[in-house]
């Protein structure tokens, strides 16, 4: 019984996040997404500079 309540309120939740239309949380999904796009574009970089180097 608890579990199912603990797994109900953890999709609320992740559904709550994602379609909300709160201008807080939407500024937070923003940062994290801009970030981690950012990483993973350093990343491709960090890879292409070294397959440059290894031909």
């Amino acid at each position: 019984m608890v579990r199912e309540a603990t797994n109900t309120l953890r999709k609320s939740v992740l559904w709550d996040w994602l379609t909300t239309v709160d201008h807080k949380k939407l500024a937070v999904l923003y940062l994290i997404s801009g970030t981690l796009f950012f990483l993973k574009a350093g990343l491709m970089a960090v890879f292409m500079r070294i397959h440059s180097c290894a031909q």
